[in-house]
């Protein structure tokens, strides 16, 4: 129009997914959706409903998932046969060798290439984030356990619980992974998990239980590019594999100009068909403007000669200090370790009836560790002779220990070595006694002083196992008693847990109410479960002068001694206790919580239930209260409780969802939060082909 100007204003968005085949035999998958802005990082990895984020009750039992993750606004996934090119989200899952492992949740370029006789991964990613990860003591509560960093990535999260040797805690004896939603819930603002089940401190081995948190953060600093990979090849039909590990950090979350770089070269051999060679060699350096700057060495090499009469395992690894990009153990860094342990079948018995068969082993060992900060050194040497059956076990051996300081202190300690188990299946119970005697007047080192051993296994039902252990520790350096009360469950799915596994939850996220209360592990019947676990450990006398030659940075208080400034010699208790009911509409459950100790105090109290009133409505609730108090941290008490509906006919008219939160906060002495939040929703078909929906929220605080 003559004498006006023409201004355009324009806001869209534009969002499709297609997959399909694409030039003959590539199988394409794109995702584009302009609303997500360029690896923002306020947005999550993989992408994820939280069934936690608005309403208490979806009931439709749907299971949903996402095929193109991505925190850009584009996707993309050629495959054809053994080869994958991915622009999205990606886990880089370098996880085949030990020393050059390197487990990251990226966004960005990844391919991977799995033939018979080559493979290859490599990724690329321009990316503000930096990698977390924390080992964390388990305490026998189910939290809140505090990560070292808040503002994490969501979904970057990958959590497990590691139960390492309480004598040897660089070897893991059982590794169980916790799924988001049904295993634990995290607040990635302040970085703080809260288990769906108790963390017990320690198994019935009295072996160490240690959450492993790895995570991702991110910040408004400059982006930069970590990149890298992994080529293998195999020769002598497979049974030979050579591969290489390059990684490139360049910067991360808090230093712009640091960067990091990782390089290993690792050998798989199987020399015959019962022997195996591993061997790997890794180094890794840091360069930073004005903060840390070094090199460090690792290398590892292990044989394992494995037959129905003989297993031999030689091993040598090291770990110089400051070694890896923050994915290696802490049991492992700074830690030079070499041995050898054989088992030996001496005999077995021909008995067509399992009750009656037995056999005759003989189990020794010899290690040496050394520290390579402190330079002190461990030598341990022992012989175990035993004979099993299912009725009777008995062991006797010796054992040797030898402590060397830096500043010249010498400990010693030698053992007699003996136990003795009976099963009575008449009664479905079982007893067993160890004990560890010194001998030459040699009792001196922390972590092998006299001890011994009261155990009971009582059988309630065909699939539920009381468990007694006690403790008693007398030595020189070491003294204590420690009780541990819990029970194993043979779940209907048959694999054998324990109640500190704290992993199982029938129907995983599927099932009414997963977001509602507690889960119990026990079932006592198609209706009511339960769930109990009880720690308690006390001093015998207060002349102990503890030293551990490797100490681990995360160790479990039921340590016979202690082995880290983090849980000093204190006595504590631990206790749970819940139950569970479920019926045809109606599900509920509670727990109750305590750990007493002179470091501190908790209380909690958590319970939940949902309930279908009718066809068309449901109701839910659930609450955990919970009290803090500690040397470090002020007396804290935190309620947390939630109100839901949902109106839902089967067939037309309006559906309505209502959710009240209210969280009351209070640190005595300091401050005092209330927050209230209520969403609100409604929809309703007005046509077939038209519905309309209004969403309210409020909030006060």
């Amino acid at each position: 129009m003559k004498g006006r100007s023409l201004s355009i204003l324009h806001e869209g968005r534009v969002a499709f997914f297609a997959k399909g085949v694409v030039r003959g035999d590539w199988l394409l998958t794109l995702a584009v959706d302009t609303a997500r802005r360029r690896g923002d990082r306020d947005r999550q990895v993989f992408q994820d409903i939280d069934p936690n984020a608005y309403y208490t009750l979806y009931g439709d039992r749907t299971w949903q998932g996402q095929e193109a993750e991505s925190r850009y606004p584009l996707y993309v996934k050629l495959e054809k046969d053994t080869f994958q090119l991915l622009f999205g989200d990606y886990n880089t899952a370098l996880t085949e060798t030990v020393l050059g492992r390197y487990s990251r949740r990226l966004s960005g370029l990844q391919a991977v290439h799995e033939g018979e006789t080559f493979s290859a991964s490599v990724f690329a990613a321009e990316t503000n984030q930096g990698f977390a990860r924390d080992e964390l003591i388990a305490d026998g509560t189910s939290g809140p356990y505090r990560l070292t960093r808040g503002g994490i990535l969501r979904n970057s999260e990958q959590i497990r619980i590691e139960t390492r040797d309480r004598f040897r805690p660089d070897q893991v004896i059982n590794v169980r992974t916790m799924a988001r939603y049904v295993d634990y819930d995290i607040d990635y603002d302040i970085g703080q998990i809260i288990f769906r089940q108790p963390v017990n401190a320690s198994d019935f081995g009295f072996n160490t239980n240690v959450i492993i948190v790895e995570y991702e953060t991110s910040s408004a600093s400059e982006r930069n590019v970590t990149a890298g990979g992994r080529v293998a090849r195999r020769f002598a039909e497979g049974r030979v594999e050579v591969g290489a590990t390059y990684v490139r950090e360049e910067g991360d979350d808090k230093i712009a100009d640091a960067t990091s770089d990782l390089a290993a070269l690792d050998v798989r051999a199987a020399l015959t068909d019962n022997t195996q060679l591993r061997a790997e060699y890794a180094r890794s350096s840091r360069e930073a403007p004005a903060g840390e700057t070094g090199e460090a060495d690792a290398y590892l090499l292990e044989l394992v000669h494995q037959r129905d009469t003989l297993n031999v395992r030689a091993y040598l690894r090291e770990d110089g200090e400051g070694f890896g990009l923050g994915q290696q153990s802490s049991a492992s860094g700074g830690v030079q370790r070499y041995g050898v342990a054989a088992t030996a079948r001496l005999s077995a018995s021909d008995e067509a009836e399992a009750v009656n068969r037995t056999e005759q082993l003989l189990e020794t060992q010899l290690y040496h560790e050394k520290n390579l900060v402190t330079g002190a050194i461990r030598r341990v040497g022992d012989v175990v002779l035993r004979q099993e059956s299912q009725i009777l076990g008995l062991s006797g051996g010796v054992r040797g220990v030898e402590e060397d300081y830096s500043d010249g202190e010498t400990r010693q300690s030698v053992l007699l070595t003996g136990s003795v188990r009976k099963t009575f299946p008449d009664r479905g119970l079982t007893l067993s006694v160890t004990h560890e005697q010194p001998i030459f007047n040699k009792d001196e080192t922390t972590l092998f002083p006299q001890r011994t051993i009261f155990g009971a296994d009582k059988t309630v039902t065909e699939k539920v196992t009381l468990n007694l252990r006690h403790e008693r520790l007398n030595g020189a350096n070491a003294s204590g008693q420690t009780t541990v009360l819990g029970a194993t469950m043979k779940p209907w799915t048959g694999n054998e847990i324990r109640l500190s596994a704290d992993s199982i939850t029938q129907d995983g996220a599927r099932r009414l109410g997963t977001t509602i209360g507690v889960d119990q592990l026990i079932r006592l019947n198609e209706t009511w479960s339960t769930s109990f676990g009880v720690t308690r450990r006390d001093r015998v006398d207060g002349g102990d002068a503890p030293r551990d030659v490797t100490p681990d940075a995360a160790i479990s208080p039921l340590e016979s001694a202690p082995v880290s400034p983090l849980i000093l010699d204190e006595a504590y208790m631990s206790a749970y206790t819940g139950l569970g009911y479920e019926g045809d509409r109606t599900a509920g459950s509670v727990r109750l919580e305590v750990r007493d100790a002179s470091s501190g105090q908790r209380y909690a109290a958590t319970l939940g239930a949902a309930r279908e009133a009718s066809k068309t409505l449901s109701l839910a609730g659930a609450g955990r209260l919970q009290y803090e108090s500690g040397l470090a941290i002020p007396d804290r008490r935190t309620l947390d409780a939630r109100l839901g509906v949902a109106w839902r006919p089967r067939g037309e008219g309006i559906v309505i969802y209502d959710r009240f939160d209210l969280r009351r906060d209070e640190a005595f002495s300091q401050s005092t939060v209330w927050k209230a939040v209520n969403n609100l929703g409604v929809n309703v078909m007005l046509t077939d082909r038209t519905q309309a929906a209004v969403f309210h929220g409020i909030k006060y605080t």
